[in-house]
């Protein structure tokens, strides 16, 4: 019985502690700022130890918020949960990354984002708790495996556009786009800003730097793993159709290189202009060969099982 008495109060003053904890608002984030120092950018090295010594930060106040207020907002959750995933990324704690981007992606609403959100960066982490160095074949083998566990995750019919949107931020442009964002945006905070940065800019500045940072280590592999999901590969060709008065209309066939030479085709018909038409009015002309009825041209689709590709 008195032990039973004893944990019942020390129950109640740990209740007591917790409800006098106040209630952490935006308006308190708001106070929190972050200073970028005077470096050069293109400095690869500086650049780098500047963005962990934010990350740092960031995570060390994140911790102290958490530990003195009671963090209820949805948003806010969001927020401190993708800032220390972020921030672990970074200082290299690979394990409490990955438990962060759980964290986060469980606070998503769509299903697709709650499995598919930050891939790139958990093939990374997943790669790097598997082995120490990129090139190796247990590396290779993580980020592959990771794209593809998160695709076979997803609805069928929903994996070839995904596929498709991912494919971009693996290649070769998108580094030089996330490299141009970090110079000019650095520039342009340091100028407008007096260099300082509330925790919302922060959100953007170290995922961008992150993808900068570890594109050529994930980009081989996780191309190779979107290239074994993508069955199809598409090729165009544009093409001049004689018409039976003498006039040769643009057409552009869309054809599946894997598939056999002969094939039913599906004709979309619209009054848009193509390179090879002469005049407009050869495209209305075509439209009356093809458009029977219905309200818009271009939603018209005809299968014309002769026409052989």
């Amino acid at each position: 019985m008195k032990n039973f008495v004893i944990l019942l109060v020390l129950s109640l003053l740990s209740t007591q502690a917790v409800a006098q904890k106040p209630f952490l608002s935006e308006a308190d984030l708001a106070r929190l700022s972050y200073h970028l120092p005077d470096i050069d950018p293109r400095d690869s090295i500086a650049l780098h130890q500047a963005v962990v010594r934010l990350a740092t930060q960031v995570r060390t106040d994140i911790e102290k918020l958490q530990q003195y207020y009671l963090v209820s907002d949805p948003s806010i959750q969001q927020l401190f949960a993708e800032m220390l995933w972020y921030s672990y990324t970074l200082e290299g704690n690979y394990q409490q990354a990955l438990q962060y981007l759980s964290t986060f992606r469980s606070l998503l609403v769509k299903e697709t984002d709650q499995k598919m959100y930050g891939l790139k960066i958990e093939s990374y982490l997943q790669a790097s708790l598997a082995s120490l160095h990129s090139g190796d074949s247990t590396y290779t083998s993580a980020v592959k495996q990771t794209i593809l566990k998160a695709h076979q995750a997803i609805p069928s019919a929903e994996v070839k556009q995904l596929v498709d949107q991912a494919k971009a931020s693996y290649e070769a442009p998108y580094k030089k786009e996330s490299y141009k964002c970090i110079i000019t945006g650095w520039a342009e905070f340091r100028k407008n800003n007096g260099g300082y940065l509330t925790i919302s800019l922060l959100r953007f500045v170290l995922p961008t730097y992150i993808q900068y940072l570890i594109h050529d280590q994930v980009s081989a592999p996780a191309l190779a793993a979107l290239q074994m999901l993508d069955n199809t590969q598409v090729t165009m060709e544009t093409v001049a159709i004689p018409m039976r008065n003498g006039i040769h209309t643009g057409a552009e066939v869309f054809k599946n290189a894997a598939s056999p030479s002969s094939l039913p085709v599906i004709i979309s018909v619209s009054p848009c202009l193509n390179p090879f038409c002469q005049r407009a009015r050869d495209s209305r002309k075509v439209k009356a060969m093809f458009y029977q009825g219905g309200k818009y041209p271009n939603q018209f689709l005809i299968p014309y099982p002769r026409l052989k590709m």
